[in-house]
């Protein structure tokens, strides 16, 4: 790559300090041109900081410090000089300015982590991971990323592809030398190897549905009859008056969401219109989105107006339970203030959402459940990428499989193991799409 490309790799405005980094084989030149200190960045050690000004012609921009990585050791394999400098737009913007006409060229989004991709540095997992890194929407989502982005993961996949590699190459040779008989590779072998991938593979895709939550949200709908205190419970897990609170019936007519953290879990919560026989088109409409909602939520909380009875809402629980027997689902008994007989029902959950009584309790319930339906200890998030290669390497290795257990040809066996191959290198970047890079790295900032 013969650009030497330049962009602020921390947010832009008002802030204490800023770093703006350059990468490329005139990087060193560059910041020599501009810079003024004890000694010329060209001669000092890599991996070292050196204190100075950054100048333009006779006049002081700003005091920086200069970090130094040389190639390879650096993040994109490429001379990497990072400036430390005052934050605020116009100091930046000055000496980006200035780099510029020195010679650098404006980074693209993700510019620098492309460069790291295509210099060895990273593999195609691990540059998703620095992606997910820096959208993580909690701090389990972040370690995770962190510790995909480690490379462990890639490394299993590439013992998985050299065993498999290696059984393919031993049955094209016997494929080779048909005529003679030789026999390279005994069955237990393959099938070891075979089976060895298939389950790696397989518990990776059981991650998918734990990553997209890790991602979005543990979502959790809010389902009743009409005027059972819904938008008031959402106010009060949210701790904000985010939905409209009436005694008319009908007044939510839409969905609202709101997300927050709990144990570092993003739980994602919706308000939806009350659940009844109406002639209204615009209730009709609102109702229809709740259970559009339900069907997308990982949690179903019924709640019920205790007012009106401790099982009034039992019906529509049991028909829930029927429809969406694999959510999770609670009801909660509401407006527990204007019940006297409270104290009768010590099994019952009981919540005043108004009052704001018992709301912990009910977030610690949901809280519990999420982290059920977790594992934090996963090394990878899964996204649809991920998902379509490893449902392609499952597909050919279990037809591989089932060709070695058919004692059927090894030049089918080897085929199918060889589409695998193929769908692993696709998935680590070994093999890759101008595509399929454009769309990773759209999704970057330009200083990463």
């Amino acid at each position: 790559m013969e650009n030497t490309i330049v962009a602020l790799a921390t947010p832009s405005g008002i802030s204490g300090l800023a770093v703006i980094r350059l990468s490329g084989p005139k990087s060193i030149e560059i910041i020599d041109s501009v810079f003024h200190g004890k000694r010329k960045i060209s001669e000092c050690e890599t991996h070292t900081i050196q204190y100075g000004k950054i100048i333009n012609e006779k006049s002081i921009i700003d005091d920086v410090t200069i970090s130094i990585f040389s190639s390879p050791n650096s993040y994109t394999g490429e001379d990497v000089i990072e400036i430390g400098c005052h934050g605020g737009i116009f100091n930046v913007r000055n000496i980006l300015n200035l780099l510029l006409d020195s010679g650098a060229k404006q980074a693209a989004p993700g510019e620098f982590t492309q460069r790291a991709f295509m210099n060895g540095k990273l593999d195609l997992l691990q540059v998703e991971a620095v992606g997910d890194l820096i959208h993580s929407q909690s701090s389990i989502s972040s370690e995770i990323s962190a510790r995909q982005n480690d490379g462990g993961i890639s490394e299993k996949f590439n013992s998985f592809c050299e065993k498999l590699i290696k059984v393919a190459s031993y049955l094209e040779l016997e494929n080779d030398f048909a005529e003679e008989n030789i026999k390279l590779v005994d069955t237990t072998q393959i099938k070891s190897s075979i089976k060895s991938t298939i389950g790696f593979c397989n518990e990776l895709m059981q991650d998918y549905q734990y990553s997209e939550i890790l991602r979005s949200g543990y979502y959790i709908s809010i389902i009743g009859y009409p005027n059972a205190g819904k938008s008031s419970l959402f106010n009060s897990l949210i701790k904000n008056e985010r939905a409209i609170v009436s005694d008319e019936k009908g007044t939510t007519r839409d969905f609202i969401n709101e997300t927050i953290y709990e144990n570092g879990l993003p739980l994602k919560f919706f308000d939806t219109a009350g659940i009844r026989e109406t002639d209204s088109a615009i209730e009709i409409e609102g109702i229809k989105f709740s259970y559009k909602m339900i069907e997308q939520s990982n949690m179903i909380i019924v709640l019920n107006d205790i007012t009106m009875g401790l099982d009034y809402s039992d019906g529509l629980l049991d028909s829930l339970n029927k429809k969406y027997p694999d959510k999770d689902n609670i009801m909660v008994q509401n407006k527990i203030d204007l019940f006297k007989k409270k104290n009768d029902y010590p099994d019952c959950l009981l919540v005043s959402a108004k009052k704001y009584t018992s709301i912990d309790t009910l977030l610690s319930l949901i809280t519990s459940y999420a982290e059920k339906s977790l594992d934090t200890q996963r090394s990878i998030l899964i996204n649809q990428r991920h998902a379509h290669h490893l449902k392609n390497i499952l597909l050919y290795l279990n037809n591989a499989l089932n060709e070695v257990e058919q004692r059927n040809e090894t030049e089918i066996i080897s085929f199918e193991i060889n589409q695998a191959i193929a769908e692993i290198e696709h998935l680590t970047g070994k093999r890759y799409s101008e595509d399929v890079l454009n769309e990773i790295f759209a999704g970057f900032c330009i200083g990463k």
